[in-house]
């Protein structure tokens, strides 16, 4: 349970426009495929991604692409300043978790 999916909530992003609130829950690398949830940009996560110590990765919610990266692709692969983590997809609308 190591990689995360990323909501609006009480942790900070910085370093793009105005900080906005994070919540990160932290989610197995089953988790999405169990759903039949598949990213609208991007990729599911990797096994070194779910390993304990493996890379932080994170696949956003629309929501948040659309609001904070105006649904740009290019924040695939990019580290996300304030979280700390490696965005590697996001999902379709209408999806909900968390928040």
């Amino acid at each position: 349970m190591i990689v995360y999916f990323l909501v609006t909530g009480d942790n900070k992003l910085t370093g793009e426009g105005e900080p906005i609130g994070l919540t990160d829950t932290p989610v197995s690398c089953s988790f999405f495929p169990l759903l039949g949830l598949q990213p609208i940009a991007g990729r599911q996560f990797t096994a070194d991604e779910c390993k304990w110590n493996g890379p932080k990765a994170t696949l956003l919610s629309y929501g948040l692409w659309r609001d904070h990266y105006a649904l740009d692709p290019g924040v695939i692969g990019r580290r996300l300043v304030g979280a700390g983590f490696l965005c590697r997809s996001t999902l379709r609308r209408g999806r909900r978790h968390g928040r």
